[in-house]
């Protein structure tokens, strides 16, 4: 695979690409601010006196996982969850997520469609690589689904695919296994630290791609860092 030097245009090029895998939610759609409210929703549900400000949202996404976000959290507040609890106030979390990308306008993150279906007329695989929740998955297709034609995907990996969630590499090895392909074929795009590191561990190259709450994370070990994906070129 050849990774080309930034163009002065801000263009990028990789060539000897077999599949695209887009590594997140995040990646498709930016839904940080409607997590957030989710989130908060919950707690008022369960009256746990919690409120996570925007600023404390940001720090959280360092690590994948909503689940462990909560976990953590309590540790944090000295507060007892039992692992129970923690599932219930997520799936709680999760259930109003899916109605919020139903009642609000939902808009597929620049660049995507299009690269979405130049990989297809390219015949380059398209694979969904997330470890969030089957739930989540749907909401996001459903929401986008007059922006994207997901059947173009080969395949899409949540969370009940691996034992592992990112930033173990469990899900990338596990695309890459059901696509057929070498490491060294592939592209990844993430929108989290976490989610960089799960991709270079499976030896893919990895492009970062902040979203809206991302910009205090470290996407030094990237291979490239851009605003969108308008400016990303691939072919085989």
């Amino acid at each position: 695979m050849t990774l080309k030097s930034k163009k002065p245009d801000g263009n990028h090029e990789i060539k000897g690409v077999s599949a695209l895998f887009l590594g997140s939610i995040g990646t498709i759609a930016e839904t940080s601010v409607l997590q957030l409210e989710a989130f908060n929703r919950a707690f008022v549900n369960f009256n746990i006196g919690w409120r996570w400000s925007e600023e404390e949202y940001t720090q959280m996404l360092k690590q994948a996982g909503g689940r462990r976000r909560i976990k953590d959290y309590a540790a944090k507040k000295n507060l007892v969850l039992s692992e129970a609890e923690i599932i219930e106030i997520h799936q709680c979390k999760t259930d109003i997520f899916s109605e919020l990308l139903v009642t609000r306008e939902i808009k597929a993150r620049e660049g995507v469609p299009e690269i979405i279906k130049n990989c297809a007329e390219k015949n380059i695989k398209l694979g969904w690589v997330t470890t969030t929740s089957d739930q989540n998955v749907k909401a996001i297709k459903d929401a986008t689904s007059n922006q994207i034609d997901f059947s173009l995907f080969s395949t899409i990996i949540t969370e009940d695919d691996v034992k592992n969630p990112k930033p173990a590499p469990d899900s990338y090895l596990k695309a890459l296994q059901k696509l057929g392909i070498d490491a060294g074929e592939a592209v990844a795009v993430e929108d989290s630290n976490s989610g960089v590191s799960s991709a270079k561990s499976a030896s893919v190259i990895c492009i970062a791609v902040p979203g809206e709450y991302g910009y205090l994370q470290d996407f030094t070990y990237a291979d490239i860092s851009l605003s969108d994906l308008h400016c990303l070129t691939l072919s085989h």
